[in-house]
């Protein structure tokens, strides 16, 4: 069992993604609160920092672990990038974690053919700024069921801000959960059933009985808000705040 604040199944869950809408935070003040990310008693629920790849350099020298987006760069941890075949023949993937983001329009589960044996793992987008850019419910349990079958790992990103499904009142965009989307990978042949539940604590109750053991399948999103996820699973008792 981990001593960790955060349980084994949670840690590692989100990448800071502050830089990005829409949050969009400065870079300097991105930069000042992931530093604050990774010293609190929290730290073990956060990934690294995601820069797009064109600023990494305005960010200077950074002592901790970071993420390129949009291309490879020198010292991130992890690339993430649209998937291209050509991206299979850069020398690169087998050094660094990739994450290749698959467009829902395309033939997405012959690009997951494609990937099962290699170093890249498939990314999905899962919200945005637009409709458009949030999957349906079947749409996003295909997804899950397809990785599952072909036993890759699968990233998402966006709009994932919560634990359980809900509508923004500001946007009027329906929101997948982020324990949802945690209960669909936890109960093969049920994906469709947890992604429609909006029951936080029904969600909390399904996930809380695996909390002491790796996450399956799903390798994390990214998120440009730290503070509401956490805020979320401390509020369902999945962690306990520790001073």
């Amino acid at each position: 069992m981990s001593t960790s604040a955060i349980p084994q199944l949670l840690q590692g869950l989100i990448d800071d993604a502050a830089v990005f809408p829409p949050g969009n935070a400065p870079l300097p003040d991105a930069i000042l609160a992931h530093r604050e990310h990774r010293s609190a008693w929290y730290a073990a629920f956060v990934g690294p920092l995601l820069l797009p790849v064109g600023r990494i350099a305005e960010a200077g020298p950074l002592d901790f672990p970071f993420g390129a987006i949009g291309g490879h760069a020198p010292g991130a941890v992890q690339v993430e990038l649209p998937w291209s075949p050509s991206l299979l023949g850069e020398d690169w993937i087998e050094t660094t974690k990739v994450y290749a983001e698959i467009s829902r329009d395309s033939d997405w589960r012959a690009t997951l053919d494609a990937l099962v044996g290699t170093p890249v793992t498939p990314k999905f987008r899962t919200g945005g700024l637009s409709p458009e850019l949030f999957p349906t419910i079947g749409e996003l349990a295909a997804i899950i069921s397809a990785c599952r079958v072909r036993s890759l790992r699968i990233k998402l990103t966006a709009g994932l801000h919560h634990a359980a499904r809900h509508t923004d009142p500001a946007t009027g965009f329906t929101h997948h959960g982020f324990l949802n989307i945690l209960a669909a990978c936890l109960t093969p042949g049920e994906e469709a059933y947890m992604l429609e539940a909006t029951d936080e604590v029904f969600l909390a109750d399904v996930v809380r009985p695996h909390l002491f053991q790796e996450r399956p399948l799903w390798v994390g999103f990214g998120t440009c808000s730290v503070t509401e996820p956490l805020e979320d699973i401390l509020k369902l008792g999945l962690v306990e705040e520790r001073s």
